[in-house]
């Protein structure tokens, strides 16, 4: 019997470094996997940037090897980002992925109901010492995060398609995909969204 640590197949091509953000002097785990097959060409990837890393990189990893190996998806670069430890990722995300402070009006609760979402966020940050109002708004320097900093050092590396970089989000990373979709200039053009809310992002939707 052996206890070597050995990655599963599909996983063995995985990197991982901590790198502070310029942006907002933040550390973030970084995981890096290249697919398989990327040795034996000499073609451009797709990047994709895959948010709460440390929650869904293996699912994203295992999701592109199956289905790209029967055609049903192009082969990418995956990149997963986490707030590092000992950072509070619960906390971190929310800033880095709400573009505003939810309004009085948005944190309302429901009519017919007593209890609203946001005071699970109230709690949250009154423990950590933070007042409501600063639990959001990074998404300009997480943005610049991954646009300015991550990927350059991804394309002084790998061998990049720039017309193909992606982000997938899944809740609050679902609402730092569309506020990247509704910028006017970034070099992210592909998204995936899963079940993001809308509250935070509604009342300026319509001019964006």
């Amino acid at each position: 019997m052996t206890t070597e640590a050995r990655l599963p197949l599909s996983m063995q091509d995985l990197t991982h470094e901590v790198v502070t953000a310029d942006s907002n002097g933040i550390d973030y785990d970084v995981w890096t996997w290249r697919p398989p097959g990327y040795e034996q060409s000499d073609q451009p990837y797709p990047v994709l940037f895959v948010l709460d890393g440390a929650m869904f990189m293996g699912t994203a990893i295992e999701t592109v090897s199956v289905m790209s190996t029967i055609g049903e998806a192009k082969p990418a670069i995956l990149v997963g980002v986490s707030t590092a430890p000992p950072g509070a990722h619960g906390i971190q995300r929310t800033i880095d992925y709400s573009a505003e402070v939810p309004t009085d009006e948005v944190r309302a609760a429901a009519p017919g109901t007593e209890f609203s979402f946001w005071e699970i966020y109230e709690k949250l940050f009154e423990a950590a010492g933070m007042r409501f109002e600063d639990g959001f708004g990074g998404t300009d320097a997480f943005h610049a995060f991954l646009t300015e900093q991550i990927l350059p050092d991804i394309t002084s590396r790998y061998r990049v398609d720039l017309d193909e970089v992606g982000v997938a989000g899944h809740s609050s990373g679902g609402d730092f995909a569309v506020d990247t979709l509704l910028r006017k200039q970034s070099p992210i053009s592909r998204f995936i969204v899963g079940s993001y809310g809308t509250d935070v992002l509604e009342a300026n939707l319509p001019h964006r």
